[in-house]
């Protein structure tokens, strides 16, 4: 079997970067897969039978008011839970008999437990599910809320987040919005997440830029996570702590936030895109972390010891590098049995052998646009390893970054090279002679190797942020030169979003390889893409251009390979589109059931508590 390496993408606040777990539930029926074709599949925004047409100003307007009602409301709803007081709905909540409420958690009959194991127990519901259990008053509210939160750990607090990812304005006072719910509620042996979405009914009372107030609310999914913190299956625990607290480079970088470093060192901005790269540096038996950072601040390396502890031993192997390193793998390139080190600073691109306790350059590609992820292959199957280098942007003459143009489809990012290891630690730059120079000017964020197509030669996925991914499928001449080209769009994994990360695996259990995609959720984005007139004032702009703005907020991708050898869009059936703002992702059996569960790094730098939140 062959190797094939590709780095992970994180987005790193300081040492801190956010996870999302997604456990595998098992494959999509047959049923499922046949309905849930591309358009077809992604998350759906309801259309209300008759809208008015009003600007994007007050669409925003309106939301923004109702945002902060739903927020003060659920507000108002747990002070009422915890003080076992009446809520005050005063301002907030139209009185009314037609105020009908649907539940905000359906009765357990209801639902569908779809994962129960090892102290963990998922359940979801669709709307439908919803339909014939009780209705009541809007007086009831408080009570729907009480059995949302009945199964709540008893004393732990909840986290609880209210979105509009889609508003409408029914009528001169009346106003739908579709909304987000999350709650997470961590207590001492038991946790609770939930996810939902709500359709929420308001009265404007004519004005977008006033206080509207609730009519109804009304479920449309709803998900539950329970995890028993005293079950014997895997669970995975924060032990940052424990084992790197006593470390100078914890105590000195990782334990500070982005907003820390951004305000000491001005140049950083956002610039918090960095990888992590695992392998044996010593050859003891265990695997070692090398972490990449941010410009100003040392590279790290996390050496595992016999006794379980962490040391840092970048100084001592000369790794401990201060310049913007986006990305790095740990790979042997001359097969001599240890681990050498690839590493993709801002620009330019180094190769070092692993020489007896220290690391020696011996190969250097110059700067040519901003590096942004490495994945390593014997793509020719000749015994050594090469190496694909994703190049994210390209600079102009001065050294400035160039913008994506057009924002949704853009053609003008870096160009990526594949380096042929000749031997001797010298490489070819073969990108153009198998092939990979065509669509090869894409802002790309990551890539992975796979032989998807089961020929025996290894395939490769390029994620592309701004725009159209590639899959090159990779092809043997009679005479034995290898080709590749660009079936994306053939096969039906063209993802036209927003691309951080890309991971193959076999989530079905059918033994053909399937890719997820990370990209970027956004309620905002979804919110403000759907509006009527949405980007129609623009020149040029088409129903294509508008369905590309649409499509890149709406998250993640997971494609499943079918049987004529094209993918199917199953995000939603399996659950895992909703990644929030996703970067580098892997399948992994994180239970070891046997069935290969997804990890996504996700997060983005946010502003002051009291600022406006998109």
């Amino acid at each position: 079997m062959r190797s094939f390496y590709s780095n992970i993408q994180v987005r790193q606040f300081g040492g801190f970067v956010c996870l999302c777990l997604l456990l595998c539930l098992g494959a999509c029926s047959e049923q499922e897969v046949a309905q849930l074709q591309h358009e077809a599949e992604l998350p759906r925004v309801i259309e209300p039978v008759a809208v008015v047409n009003v600007s994007a100003s007050d669409t925003e307007a309106f939301q923004d008011s109702a945002q902060a009602q739903l927020a003060e409301i659920v507000d108002v709803l747990e002070s009422a839970r915890v003080s076992g007081e009446s809520a005050d709905f005063t301002g907030l909540v139209l009185e009314s008999k037609e105020a009908a409420l649907g539940q905000l958690r359906p009765d357990e009959a209801a639902g569908t437990t779809v994962f129960e194991r090892d102290g963990v127990t998922v359940r979801r519901w669709k709307q439908g599910d919803a339909e014939g259990v009780s209705v009541g008053e809007l007086g009831d509210l408080s009570a729907a809320y009480g059995k949302l939160a009945a199964r709540w750990p008893a004393g732990a607090v909840p986290r609880i987040s209210v979105k509009h990812f889609n508003v409408q304005i029914e009528s001169d006072d009346e106003a739908v919005t579709q909304t987000d719910m999350s709650a997470y509620v961590v207590g001492a042996s038991a946790s609770i997440q939930q996810q939902g979405k709500w359709r929420c009914r308001w009265r404007t009372g004519g004005t977008f830029d006033t206080p509207p107030l609730l009519i109804s609310v009304q479920m449309m999914e709803f998900e539950e996570l329970e995890s028993n913190h005293g079950g014997t299956g895997t669970t995975l625990i924060d032990v940052t702590q424990s084992l790197l607290g006593e470390l100078p480079c914890f105590q000195d970088s990782l334990n500070r936030d982005a907003n820390y470093w951004v305000t000491r060192l001005p140049r950083l901005k956002h610039r918090f895109q960095h990888g992590v790269a695992i392998g044996d540096v010593d050859g003891d038996g265990f695997e070692d972390v090398y972490l990449c950072q941010p410009e100003g601040l040392p590279n790290i390396l996390l050496m595992r010891q016999p006794d379980g502890s962490v040391r840092d031993g970048a100084a001592e192997y000369g790794l401990d590098f201060k310049d913007n390193t986006t990305s790095a793998l740990l790979v042997d390139f001359d097969n001599d049995g240890d681990q050498d080190l690839a590493v993709a600073f801002r620009s330019p691109f180094d190769l070092f052998e692993n020489v007896g306790g220290k690391f020696e350059p011996r190969f250097s590609l110059p700067p040519l646009g901003q590096i942004f992820s490495l994945a390593a292959a014997d793509y020719d199957a000749d015994g050594l390893l090469d190496l694909y280098v994703c190049r994210y942007q390209n600079f102009d003459d001065l050294g400035r970054p160039k913008n994506p143009v057009p924002l949704h489809d853009a053609k003008n990012g870096g160009v990526n090279a594949l380096l042929k290891n000749l031997g001797g630690w010298k490489f070819e730059d073969v990108t153009a002679a198998v092939g990979l120079d065509e669509n090869n000017t894409r802002w790309s964020m990551a890539a992975s190797w796979e032989d998807y197509d089961g020929d025996g030669d290894l395939d490769l996925y390029v994620a592309n942020d701004y725009g159209r991914n590639n899959l090159y499928r990779c092809d043997k001449g009679e005479d034995g030169a290898i080709r590749f080209s660009d079936v994306a769009e053939a096969v039906g994994v063209e993802d036209m979003t927003t691309s951080m990360g890309v991971s193959w695996g076999d989530p079905n259990r059918d033994g053909v390889p399937d890719v997820y995609v990370s990209n970027m959720y956004s309620s905002a984005g979804r919110r403000i893409a759907y509006q009527k007139n949405f980007k129609r004032s623009v020149a040029g702009v088409d129903d294509q251009h508008v369905a590309g703005w649409r499509r890149a907020a709406m998250g993640n991708s997971l494609f499943q390979k079918g049987t004529d050898g094209n993918f199917s869009h199953v995000s939603a059936a399996a659950g895992v589109y909703k990644g929030l703002w996703s970067w580098g992702t892997v399948f992994a059996d994180v239970n070891h059931d046997g069935w290969e569960d997804i990890l996504v790094t996700n997060g983005f730098i946010s502003g002051p508590a009291d600022a406006p939140d998109l």
